[in-house]
């Protein structure tokens, strides 16, 4: 099972490297992340990079510790009431097959903006659920506070809880930054990422 987690992490951004909401690409190659992460067994780097095509095609490939590399989708399927935002990815290197389909739900407000996420992942016979709850908070144009806890729906247990930091420096430029507690490991992590979007 806890080879299955450390699998959902590389094939989603979401919810391990860095607390955040996903949000759409612009058209074409326009988005590049990096994240840095820690815990008291790992060091990993993962880069991302996406491309905007309409609002159901954003493809992005995700490498993972110069090795591991995943493909995957984001859709952005309703807005209104609320955000509906679905992805799918499947890992392109590894010796079982993985995937993994995910949606996020937010509800947009100008300060306060909760939201859920959920990802179902399958590693041959082997299934994962993962659920989170989160809150965002818009403290002015640049700064994003966030906090978050998940669970594994599959054995109705906490996966970690967490808190986030978010500077946007610009239109193209976000700062991503996350501590939080992990029950899987029973110790802290902590992660650092860098977005760079072309708008």
């Amino acid at each position: 099972m806890k080879r299955l987690i450390n699998i959902v992490i590389v094939l989603f951004a979401w919810p391990v490297w860095a607390l955040d909401t996903t949000e759409e690409y612009s058209h074409g190659l326009s988005d590049f992340e990096a994240y840095s992460f820690k815990n008291s067994t790992e060091n990993a780097i993962t880069l991302v990079a996406g491309y905007g095509h309409s609002n159901w095609v954003n493809p992005s490939l995700v490498v993972h510790n110069h090795a591991e590399t995943s493909l995957g989708n984001f859709s952005h399927v309703y807005s209104n009431i609320v955000d509906i935002d679905l992805l799918a990815a499947t890992s392109l290197n590894s010796e079982a097959n993985h995937f993994s389909l995910g949606t996020e739900v937010t509800y947009p407000s100008v300060k306060f903006n909760p939201y859920l996420k959920g990802t179902l992942d399958f590693e041959g016979e082997e299934q994962l659920g993962t659920g989170v709850m989160g809150l965002s908070w818009n403290a002015n144009s640049h700064i994003e506070m966030l906090t978050e806890i998940s669970f594994d729906l599959s054995r109705g247990k906490r996966q970690h809880v967490a808190v986030g930091l978010n500077f946007k420096q610009s239109q193209s430029i976000e700062l991503i930054s996350e501590v939080g507690h992990s029950y899987e490991d029973e110790g802290a992590f902590a992660s650092l990422g860098l977005i760079w979007t072309r708008n």
